[in-house]
């Protein structure tokens, strides 16, 4: 196997690289994020920037991602799946893990029913 090792200088550098790496190939796919479980209010604004710089449909903290992103005993978050959704970010519909819900087609019957608000207001604007 191939494996690529990227070196930062600081978390930014890292963020803006991985956002440069996704753009390249995996727009809309899954991102991973290290951090100090003890400094928790340092980690969630690393989160925070993580989640709004790269264009990913999955940030896993702490996790390893490669096992995770499919929904596996790393991940409860996540529902188990071998087929990755990467939304609109990605060209697809769907940003969850794709499962078997998903590839169902249901129809929706819906009959208009009156609201209850509408019998508060004057009856010549909805009965005529």
């Amino acid at each position: 196997p191939i494996l690529s090792l990227y070196k930062a200088t600081d978390f930014d550098d890292a963020v803006d690289l991985c956002r440069k790496l996704t753009k390249n190939g995996g727009i809309g796919h899954t991102a991973g994020l290290y951090t100090d479980r003890d400094n928790t209010e340092a980690a969630k604004a690393k989160e925070a920037k993580m989640v709004g710089s790269v264009p990913v449909c999955r940030v896993l903290v702490n996790s390893p991602t490669s096992l995770a992103a499919i929904g596996s005993s790393f991940n409860f978050q996540i529902d188990p799946s071998f087929s990755l959704g990467v939304g609109t970010l990605g060209g697809s519909s769907v940003s969850k893990n794709v499962g078997p819900m998903h590839l169902l087609n249901f129809v929706d019957v819906a009959e208009r029913q009156e609201h209850i608000e509408w019998f508060n207001l004057p009856s010549r604007i909805f009965f005529s």
